[in-house]
Protein backbone atom coordinates (compact mmCIF):
# COMPACT_ATOMS: atom_id res chain seq x y z
CA UNK A 1 0.00 0.00 0.00
CA UNK A 2 1.49 3.33 -0.98
CA UNK A 3 0.61 6.33 1.22
CA UNK A 4 0.29 9.68 -1.12
CA UNK A 5 0.79 12.74 0.63
CA UNK A 6 1.80 15.31 -2.43
CA UNK A 7 -0.31 16.91 -4.49
CA UNK A 8 0.85 15.65 -8.17
CA UNK A 9 0.87 11.60 -7.25
CA UNK A 10 -2.93 12.36 -5.86
CA UNK A 11 -3.93 13.94 -8.57
CA UNK A 12 -2.38 11.04 -10.87
CA UNK A 13 -3.93 8.85 -9.01
CA UNK A 14 -7.24 9.97 -8.91
CA UNK A 15 -7.87 10.93 -12.29
CA UNK A 16 -6.73 7.63 -13.49
CA UNK A 17 -10.23 6.64 -11.82
CA UNK A 18 -13.31 6.75 -14.49
CA UNK A 19 -16.08 8.12 -11.87
CA UNK A 20 -14.66 10.16 -9.04
CA UNK A 21 -16.06 13.38 -7.12
CA UNK A 22 -14.53 16.45 -6.32
CA UNK A 23 -13.96 15.80 -2.79
CA UNK A 24 -11.76 13.12 -3.94
CA UNK A 25 -9.48 15.49 -5.10
CA UNK A 26 -6.12 17.31 -3.42
CA UNK A 27 -7.24 20.68 -3.77
CA UNK A 28 -10.96 20.23 -1.89
CA UNK A 29 -8.29 18.46 1.18
CA UNK A 30 -6.04 21.33 0.86
CA UNK A 31 -8.69 24.00 1.55
CA UNK A 32 -10.17 22.30 4.48
CA UNK A 33 -6.13 21.36 5.62
CA UNK A 34 -5.58 25.27 5.95
CA UNK A 35 -8.18 25.76 7.81
CA UNK A 36 -7.25 23.30 10.15
CA UNK A 37 -3.61 22.61 9.92
CA UNK A 38 -3.38 19.68 11.83
CA UNK A 39 -5.71 17.56 9.30
CA UNK A 40 -3.03 16.00 7.03
CA UNK A 41 -4.51 14.87 4.00
CA UNK A 42 -3.13 11.36 3.32
CA UNK A 43 -4.40 9.11 0.11
CA UNK A 44 -4.53 5.31 0.56
CA UNK A 45 -3.66 3.51 -2.41
CA UNK A 46 -2.79 -0.15 -3.67
CA UNK A 47 -2.94 -1.10 -7.14
CA UNK A 48 -2.33 -5.07 -7.89
CA UNK A 49 -3.70 -7.92 -10.42
CA UNK A 50 -7.07 -7.82 -8.73
CA UNK A 51 -7.68 -4.45 -8.81
CA UNK A 52 -6.96 -0.78 -7.84
CA UNK A 53 -8.27 1.10 -4.51
CA UNK A 54 -8.10 4.69 -3.51
CA UNK A 55 -9.12 6.27 0.00
CA UNK A 56 -8.67 9.36 0.83
CA UNK A 57 -8.55 10.94 4.48
CA UNK A 58 -7.37 13.37 6.95
CA UNK A 59 -4.69 11.94 9.36
CA UNK A 60 -4.66 13.97 12.95
CA UNK A 61 -1.54 12.56 14.17
CA UNK A 62 -2.26 14.62 17.72
CA UNK A 63 -5.99 13.02 17.97
CA UNK A 64 -5.21 9.50 16.66
CA UNK A 65 -7.68 9.54 13.72
CA UNK A 66 -8.73 9.00 10.52
CA UNK A 67 -11.16 11.13 8.98
CA UNK A 68 -13.43 11.77 5.93
CA UNK A 69 -13.45 15.30 4.58
CA UNK A 70 -16.76 16.89 4.98
CA UNK A 71 -19.02 15.96 1.63
CA UNK A 72 -18.91 12.97 -0.10
CA UNK A 73 -16.01 10.09 -0.95
CA UNK A 74 -15.59 7.03 0.26
CA UNK A 75 -13.38 4.72 -1.66
CA UNK A 76 -12.67 4.68 -5.80
CA UNK A 77 -12.80 1.17 -6.36
CA UNK A 78 -11.87 -0.38 -9.45
CA UNK A 79 -11.36 -3.92 -8.51
CA UNK A 80 -11.78 -7.20 -10.83
CA UNK A 81 -11.72 -9.46 -7.64
CA UNK A 82 -13.29 -8.78 -3.90
CA UNK A 83 -10.18 -9.99 -2.58
CA UNK A 84 -8.40 -7.05 -3.77
CA UNK A 85 -10.42 -4.79 -1.20
CA UNK A 86 -9.80 -7.28 1.63
CA UNK A 87 -6.37 -7.43 1.38
CA UNK A 88 -6.67 -3.32 1.20
CA UNK A 89 -8.94 -3.26 4.17
CA UNK A 90 -6.17 -5.29 6.08
CA UNK A 91 -3.31 -3.36 5.32
CA UNK A 92 -5.01 -0.10 6.33
CA UNK A 93 -5.92 -1.95 9.72
CA UNK A 94 -2.61 -2.50 10.07
CA UNK A 95 -1.71 1.42 9.34
CA UNK A 96 -4.02 2.08 12.32
CA UNK A 97 -2.47 -0.49 14.89
CA UNK A 98 1.21 1.00 14.12
CA UNK A 99 -0.46 4.64 14.61
CA UNK A 100 -2.07 4.08 17.63
CA UNK A 101 -5.63 5.39 15.82
CA UNK A 102 -8.33 5.24 17.72
CA UNK A 103 -11.12 6.37 15.60
CA UNK A 104 -11.87 6.18 11.63
CA UNK A 105 -14.86 8.25 10.39
CA UNK A 106 -16.01 7.21 6.69
CA UNK A 107 -18.47 9.03 4.60
CA UNK A 108 -19.53 7.15 0.98
CA UNK A 109 -20.77 8.68 -2.39
CA UNK A 110 -24.72 8.10 -3.24
CA UNK A 111 -23.92 8.20 -6.78
CA UNK A 112 -20.20 5.78 -6.76
CA UNK A 113 -22.07 3.25 -4.70
CA UNK A 114 -19.03 2.72 -2.47
CA UNK A 115 -20.64 1.94 0.80
CA UNK A 116 -17.75 -0.91 1.46
CA UNK A 117 -17.31 -0.47 5.47
CA UNK A 118 -13.28 -1.10 6.30
CA UNK A 119 -13.86 -2.91 9.44
CA UNK A 120 -16.33 -5.41 10.77
CA UNK A 121 -17.76 -3.33 13.73
CA UNK A 122 -18.11 -0.13 11.50
CA UNK A 123 -21.78 0.88 12.41
CA UNK A 124 -23.27 2.58 9.15
CA UNK A 125 -26.25 5.21 9.53
CA UNK A 126 -27.96 7.43 6.98
CA UNK A 127 -26.79 10.73 7.85
CA UNK A 128 -29.72 12.16 5.36
CA UNK A 129 -31.62 12.07 2.42
CA UNK A 130 -29.40 13.41 -0.70
CA UNK A 131 -31.24 14.74 -3.87
CA UNK A 132 -29.98 13.75 -7.37
CA UNK A 133 -30.83 15.01 -11.12
CA UNK A 134 -30.02 13.60 -13.78
CA UNK A 135 -28.28 16.63 -16.38
CA UNK A 136 -30.95 17.00 -19.20
CA UNK A 137 -33.21 19.67 -20.91
CA UNK A 138 -34.56 22.42 -18.42
CA UNK A 139 -38.09 21.47 -20.17
CA UNK A 140 -37.25 17.57 -18.91
CA UNK A 141 -36.17 19.10 -15.21
CA UNK A 142 -38.94 21.35 -15.12
CA UNK A 143 -41.51 18.24 -14.35
CA UNK A 144 -39.45 16.53 -11.78
CA UNK A 145 -39.84 16.60 -8.08
CA UNK A 146 -43.47 17.15 -6.33
CA UNK A 147 -46.27 19.38 -7.52
CA UNK A 148 -44.78 21.79 -4.23
CA UNK A 149 -41.55 21.98 -5.62
CA UNK A 150 -42.87 22.90 -9.17
CA UNK A 151 -45.29 25.24 -7.70
CA UNK A 152 -42.18 27.08 -6.09
CA UNK A 153 -40.20 26.67 -9.30
CA UNK A 154 -43.38 29.46 -10.70
CA UNK A 155 -43.38 31.43 -8.53
CA UNK A 156 -39.67 32.49 -9.19
CA UNK A 157 -39.92 32.19 -12.35
CA UNK A 158 -43.25 34.59 -12.36
CA UNK A 159 -41.79 37.12 -9.76
CA UNK A 160 -38.81 37.81 -12.41
CA UNK A 161 -35.76 36.50 -10.76
CA UNK A 162 -32.99 35.66 -12.78
CA UNK A 163 -29.86 33.52 -12.18
CA UNK A 164 -26.21 34.18 -12.60
CA UNK A 165 -23.20 32.05 -13.32
CA UNK A 166 -20.42 33.99 -11.87
CA UNK A 167 -16.47 33.47 -10.65
CA UNK A 168 -15.01 33.84 -7.21
CA UNK A 169 -15.43 37.61 -7.58
CA UNK A 170 -18.78 37.37 -6.57
CA UNK A 171 -17.94 35.27 -3.46
CA UNK A 172 -18.53 38.11 -1.38
CA UNK A 173 -22.35 38.50 -2.68
CA UNK A 174 -22.45 34.77 -1.41
CA UNK A 175 -20.89 35.24 1.62
CA UNK A 176 -23.35 38.16 2.50
CA UNK A 177 -26.31 35.82 2.21
CA UNK A 178 -24.34 32.22 3.28
CA UNK A 179 -23.70 33.81 6.75
CA UNK A 180 -27.25 35.74 7.78
CA UNK A 181 -28.49 31.87 7.00
CA UNK A 182 -26.04 30.35 9.34
CA UNK A 183 -27.10 32.75 11.91
CA UNK A 184 -30.40 32.64 10.93
CA UNK A 185 -29.94 28.90 11.41
CA UNK A 186 -27.91 29.23 14.67
CA UNK A 187 -25.09 26.86 13.07
CA UNK A 188 -21.95 25.78 14.99
CA UNK A 189 -18.98 28.13 14.05
CA UNK A 190 -17.65 24.85 11.81
CA UNK A 191 -20.20 26.00 8.95
CA UNK A 192 -18.90 29.63 8.59
CA UNK A 193 -15.86 29.72 5.67
CA UNK A 194 -13.27 32.38 5.84
CA UNK A 195 -13.30 34.20 2.03
CA UNK A 196 -9.87 32.49 1.92
CA UNK A 197 -11.11 29.02 1.83
CA UNK A 198 -13.40 29.35 -1.29
CA UNK A 199 -10.04 30.99 -2.78
CA UNK A 200 -7.88 28.21 -2.56
CA UNK A 201 -10.88 26.29 -3.97
CA UNK A 202 -10.89 28.54 -6.92
CA UNK A 203 -7.28 28.34 -7.61
CA UNK A 204 -7.50 24.64 -6.88
CA UNK A 205 -10.57 23.56 -9.47
CA UNK A 206 -9.78 26.85 -11.88
CA UNK A 207 -13.54 27.05 -14.26
CA UNK A 208 -14.71 23.48 -12.27
CA UNK A 209 -15.28 25.96 -9.48
CA UNK A 210 -18.67 28.23 -9.99
CA UNK A 211 -21.05 30.57 -8.12
CA UNK A 212 -25.03 30.10 -9.13
CA UNK A 213 -26.39 33.58 -7.84
CA UNK A 214 -30.50 34.53 -7.83
CA UNK A 215 -31.05 37.97 -8.21
CA UNK A 216 -34.29 40.11 -7.55
CA UNK A 217 -34.92 43.83 -7.86
CA UNK A 218 -31.22 43.94 -8.06
CA UNK A 219 -30.58 42.07 -4.72
CA UNK A 220 -28.85 38.89 -4.25
CA UNK A 221 -31.73 36.60 -3.07
CA UNK A 222 -30.20 33.57 -3.36
CA UNK A 223 -27.17 31.47 -4.76
CA UNK A 224 -25.17 28.38 -4.37
CA UNK A 225 -21.21 27.18 -4.64
CA UNK A 226 -20.79 24.37 -7.28
CA UNK A 227 -17.48 21.79 -7.46
CA UNK A 228 -17.70 19.67 -10.83
CA UNK A 229 -16.43 16.89 -11.48
CA UNK A 230 -16.16 13.68 -14.05
CA UNK A 231 -18.91 11.82 -12.58
CA UNK A 232 -21.75 14.69 -11.26
CA UNK A 233 -21.82 18.60 -10.36
CA UNK A 234 -21.74 18.98 -6.16
CA UNK A 235 -23.94 21.86 -5.01
CA UNK A 236 -21.61 22.20 -2.23
CA UNK A 237 -23.02 24.83 -0.14
CA UNK A 238 -26.35 27.19 -0.30
CA UNK A 239 -27.96 29.99 1.05
CA UNK A 240 -31.27 32.42 0.75
CA UNK A 241 -31.46 35.84 1.15
CA UNK A 242 -33.36 35.88 4.84
CA UNK A 243 -35.57 39.00 3.63
CA UNK A 244 -36.66 37.19 0.63
CA UNK A 245 -37.34 33.86 2.54
CA UNK A 246 -40.88 34.04 1.13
Amino acid sequence: MRLITDKAAWTSVVEAFPKRDAAHEWGYFEAYHQREPALEQVLFYQESSQGKIAYPFFFNQEAKTLSSVYGYTGPLLAIKEEAAWQNFADELAGFCQEKGIQKVEERFHPLLHNEKPLFGQTQLEEKRKVVALKTAEQATLAKLGTSGVRRFIRKAQNSGITVKSCSIEAIDDFLTIYNATMRRKQANELYYFERSFFETLAAEFGERFWLELAYLDGQVIGGSVNLSSQTCVYGFLTATNPVYQS
